[in-house]
């Protein structure tokens, strides 16, 4: 549809082109002004394709109309419609690049011919206005998949690249600083695409951003050299992404580095602290160099703690609570601000609650271990001590051995292939299973190699390449197919995983 502009004082005049328009069904949305004047507002106001003008009007005749709306609009179609007599003045307007020039009274074949010329150069130009746009977006899109794949490459996820090595990524002088954030739940594939601008204004810095999967992303946040740590971006980033969304968030706040190379091993120390996002409860932020968070980070709240663990006694998961006690220890190790009495206090409370809650009362002298406790010099005889307890208990121990594990992953697997085309989480697999989040976790890390999402996903892509070449469904379709509603963030981890989109990838193998 066309949007043409009929100018002429004569409402007459105007009725009849508009009819002669509707009767031979010409694809033109009609709007109608009296003069020039009249005319220039009104185009500015709605973009006009065709202006169809006569030329003796009050105010502003159709040539000085048509001097001004080609200035303002060069690709505009100009077409002049007037007396026999005024043919001298139609002259003045060759300048003005006139479509074409209709006579009074009008003869339908004429009028027939130059709006069925007008409108398919109108079509002809949208067209390729539509073609030049794709091959933007296309152009767009291979160069943000290039950035996307060089980031991966950056922390060592990515596909093999075919030439001479890896895309390299200069720091020019800049201190790069990851940030790991994770939901522990699918997000970015609802919220994937505004995440970025959502939280620009928390970040401060300039930054590139990937979606590694449904549940995490990663910011490299790139600072001035000589930058020292902002002490404030991990609570910031916490508290601006929860009010935005309400949903729990992890946060790994990383080292600000100065090599490129650095950056894998970076990365692997925040995978591995992201794990401890099992022992809190609310939105946590963990760091990879303890002293970035301050004394009042996250990871120092002695009552952020306690809870889960008191839970995982509650459970009788054993095997989280020692998880969850090392992380304790740790967590003590690296602040600053808590009162060794009230820290041996609390070692001895849980110590308490786990003899109770397995019945094992009798296997420790718990008199001689509080006075060991209080008697403790440091927070490292306070661990040892505590961890020969566990080891007595037989507290953390994976159950069953190896026969256990085996069983454990085949019903984990299992479970994957029947339901990977759900929204399926590490909570519902971990129910499932009758574990928790944290064992599971450990559990298929250690004997796959690889985390649960990531081994999700390579499913899900899996089952959608075979898809692709088997049947003829489309690829929203198989985007559903896997667990993905939203089809354009499925293309995105398609072509992350097998390097080229769902359509090339049916059309090379197919």
């Amino acid at each position: 549809m066309f949007r043409i502009l009929l100018v002429d004082d004569e409402q007459i005049e105007r009725d009849g082109v508009a009819r002669l328009l509707r009767k031979h069904q010409f694809p033109f949305e009609i709007l109608e002004a009296e003069n020039g004047e009249e005319a220039l507002a009104l185009m500015e106001q709605e973009p006009v394709d065709i202006l169809f003008t006569d030329i003796k009007m009050p105010f502003m005749d159709g040539l000085e109309l048509s001097h001004q709306a080609r200035e303002r609009y060069g690709s505009l179609k100009i077409i002049i419609y007037s007396a026999y007599g005024e043919f001298a003045y139609a002259q003045q307007a060759i300048g003005y690049n006139i479509f074409a020039y209709l006579l009074k009274p009008v003869e339908v074949e004429e009028f027939l011919r130059v709006f069925t010329n007008v409108s398919k150069l109108c079509q002809e130009e949208k067209d390729r206005q539509a073609q030049e746009q794709q091959l933007r977006l296309g152009y767009q899109k291979g160069m943000e998949y290039e950035r996307e794949r060089m980031l991966l490459e950056l922390v060592g996820d990515a596909l093999p690249r075919e030439g001479d090595g890896a895309a390299g990524f200069s720091l020019e002088g800049r201190l790069v600083q990851l940030v790991l954030v994770d939901f522990g739940q699918r997000f970015f594939d609802r919220h994937g695409q505004l995440f970025p601008e959502v939280i620009k204004q928390w970040v401060g810095h300039e930054f590139e951003y990937i979606n590694l999967n449904e549940n995490q992303s990663l910011l490299f946040i790139l600072l001035p050299p000589g930058s020292l740590p902002d002490g404030q971006l991990g609570p910031r980033l916490k508290q601006g992404i929860t009010d935005s969304y309400g949903e729990r968030v992890a946060l790994v706040i990383g080292r600000c580095l100065s090599e490129s190379g650095q950056l894998k091993d970076e990365y692997r120390q925040m995978e591995e602290l992201l794990s401890n996002r099992f022992f809190y409860k609310e939105s946590v932020v963990f760091y990879t160099d303890s002293g970035q968070g301050g004394s009042h980070s996250d990871t120092s709240s002695v009552s952020a703690l306690m809870e889960p663990l008191y839970w995982h006694l509650n459970a009788k998961d054993y095997y989280s609570f020692r998880k969850g006690m090392e992380h304790f220890f740790q967590v003590m190790a690296d602040g600053h601000d808590h009162s060794a009495v009230y820290i041996k206090y609390m070692c001895i409370e849980l110590t308490k609650k786990l003899l109770e809650t397995c019945g094992k009362e009798s296997q420790i002298d718990f008199r001689a271990y509080v006075e060991g406790i209080f008697s403790s010099r440091s927070l490292s005889d306070m661990r040892v001590l505590a961890e020969g307890v566990f080891t007595k208990l037989g507290i953390g121990e994976e159950s069953g051995g190896q026969e256990y594990t085996k069983k454990v992953i085949k019903d984990i697997l299992q479970l994957i292939e029947e339901h990977y085309m759900t929204d399926i989480s590490l909570q519902w697999i971990a129910d499932q299973v009758f574990l928790t989040q944290t064992y599971v976790s450990h559990l298929f890390s250690k004997e796959m190699g690889q985390t649960l999402v990531k081994y999700l996903t390579a499913v899900r892509m899996r089952k959608a390449g075979e898809a692709l070449l088997r049947t003829n469904h489309t690829i929203a379709h198989i985007s559903g197919m896997v667990g993905y509603p939203n089809d354009s963030y499925f293309g995105k981890i398609f072509k992350n995983h097998f390097g080229v989109s769902p359509a090339k990838y049916r059309e090379q193998y197919g």
